[in-house]
């Protein structure tokens, strides 16, 4: 297989630095003209405000993401799929510790290696004119710059382009083990594997079932099992997802008898067994044993249809204990927050009539904008000022009554 060709090299490598240079004279004049936020900067306001050139790449997910890479996982950061930030970790290494440096230099690279695979799958279907016309867009559309930025998109590019090629070409096998590392990347890898399935088909022609086939999938769904076990939701999701999967396959597929029964032992022996053993007994996914005490407490204070506001408790609450958030009503997420006029927006429209109480729970250690840490500030000192701080029901958690008028 010819490799591409210098034409289509060179194409791709002006394309590729004129798009950085644009990128650059943005961030130039982003940085001249703009005013910047004091929130979720790369590295902190004061990293942010010793070099923005290479912080400014790093925003919002790209903390999380960097602070994985230098000190794991943490409390609620197990929803970021690993790929993308343990490499960054091992590679920053290399830089005595450069992780922003690291990441950058992997977003990069692995985006103009997407850039190749794309190239060379479109040329596959298509002549040169439309490949290039392909990669002049993607490079020139308004969000392009998450490529060239700390975050998963441009190593997911690459691995699922040059997963769709391998598989065009019918090296299943390299394509399989691309579409794993895809959707260990980015959940939306789990697309890849009836994408794979059905090219598979199409080139056999019909549903001849050969063991090339069985390992794409034994590959593909093991890589995306994986995910588990750095989630604190255990393996209920993926014993359905395998369930549903496995119960496809066997309605649809006319196989030997002992073929099905060894697929299944090695499905088992590699993924089931070993997650069960840890797994069995643990919650259930999205609350536990304590979630429904704390929900029954709330329902023992909080009069049914009498609205409720948590700061820091999660909102799952609301539902377990059948209660009702004032209006409006959002998570308490940062990035909502911290849009300007959100806050006073959210206290003006509570009115005269705002909630008798508020479960307010004292915030973690950790960085500001933390999951359990982030602290609405308007609406904090609007609680502050109109109620009265009463007993810890729980942990951390404190009943706030509203003042009498």
């Amino acid at each position: 297989m010819n490799f591409v060709q210098k034409s289509g090299i060179s194409f791709l490598l002006k394309s590729f630095i004129a798009w950085r240079i644009g990128l650059f004279i943005i961030l130039l004049l982003a940085i001249r003209f703009l005013p910047h936020g004091n929130n979720f900067l790369g590295g902190g306001m004061t990293s942010y405000l010793s070099n923005p050139y290479l912080w400014s790449w790093a925003n919002f997910d790209g903390e999380h993401y960097l602070s994985i890479a230098q000190w794991g996982y943490k409390n609620l950061q197990y929803f970021f799929f690993p790929v993308y930030p343990v490499l960054t970790g091992r590679i920053g290494l290399l830089f005595t510790g450069n992780f922003v440096l690291s990441g950058l230099l992997i977003s990069n690279v692995a985006f103009f290696l997407g850039l190749m695979g794309l190239w060379k799958l479109i040329t596959l279907d298509f002549d040169k004119k439309i490949a290039k016309l392909a990669v002049t867009l993607l490079l020139i559309f308004p969000t392009s710059f998450y490529f060239g930025s700390v975050y998963t998109e441009s190593l997911f590019f690459a691995l699922a382009v040059w997963a769709l090629f391998w598989a065009r070409k019918g090296n299943f096998l390299c394509a399989a083990v691309l579409s794993g590392f895809a959707s260990a990347t980015r959940v939306i890898g789990i697309v890849l594997l009836p994408v794979l399935v059905a090219e598979y088909f199409l080139q056999q022609k019909g549903f001849k079932l050969k063991w090339n086939f069985l390992l794409i999938l034994f590959l593909t769904s093991s890589l995306i099992m994986i995910y588990p076990r750095f989630s604190f939701f255990h393996f209920q999701a993926p014993l359905a997802f395998l369930a549903i999967i496995f119960g496809y396959y066997l309605s649809k597929v006319k196989v030997d008898a002992r073929i099905t029964i060894l697929y299944g032992f090695l499905l088992i022996a590699t993924i089931a067994l070993p997650t069960l053993k840890r797994d069995w007994g643990k919650d259930t996914r999205f609350y536990n044993s304590d979630d429904l005490t704390h929900a029954k407490l709330v329902q023992e204070v909080v009069h049914k249809n009498e609205p409720v506001y948590f700061l820091g408790p999660h909102s799952s609450l609301y539902a377990l204990a059948n209660r009702v958030p004032p209006k409006p009503w959002a998570d308490n997420f940062g990035w909502y927050y911290e849009i300007g006029g959100v806050q006073g927006e959210t206290i003006s429209r509570w009115g005269d009539d705002p909630p008798e109480y508020v479960f307010w729970q004292l915030p973690e250690s950790g960085n500001w904008f933390d999951l359990g840490t982030y602290q609405p500030r308007q609406i904090a000192d609007f609680i502050e000022a109109n109620y009265a701080k009463g007993e810890k029901i729980w942990d951390n958690v404190y009943i706030w009554r509203k003042n009498a008028n």
